[in-house]
């Protein structure tokens, strides 16, 4: 009996997690970010015209976003580029106040496109990206 509770606990849990990153990706996809990244609804960067800058490497399907003075900034690198709804694995380097933090293997779907900019969504993790493809 001691291990069907467990396993109910563990199951509920888990669908309550599923739950949560479905309403942090709708939040994420329903907000109209400009240009950031989130990570568990909390934004981590967010794009400033005039005060921050875009790059973009077409050969390595790569996305540098950041502050003019280089202290801030994130960059996302994918495997392919995805059309909207398919994924693509890849890498993720951000600044926090204290850290660089790199995430490798992290799948990103493609949720939606405005012109050249991607919305990216990483459910595991619950990190969404919005990033702009420079033609």
């Amino acid at each position: 009996m001691k291990r069907l509770y467990i396993i109910l606990i563990a199951m509920l849990a888990f669908s309550a997690v599923s739950c949560t990153n479905k309403e942090l990706q709708e939040q994420f996809e329903a907000d109209g970010v400009n240009i950031g990244l989130t990570y568990y609804g909390e934004t981590i960067f967010k794009y400033t015209d005039g005060l921050c800058q875009l790059g973009y490497d077409a050969s390595k399907n790569e996305f540098r976003v950041s502050d003019d003075a280089m202290n801030d900034y994130y960059v996302v690198r994918l495997d392919k580029m995805p059309s909207v709804g398919e994924e693509s694995t890849g890498t993720l380097i951000y600044t926090t106040d204290s850290d660089i933090v790199t995430k490798t293997g992290l799948r990103f779907k493609h949720l939606k496109s405005d012109g050249d900019k991607m919305w990216l969504w990483n459910r595991k993790n619950a990190i969404g990206c919005v990033v702009w493809k420079i033609q």
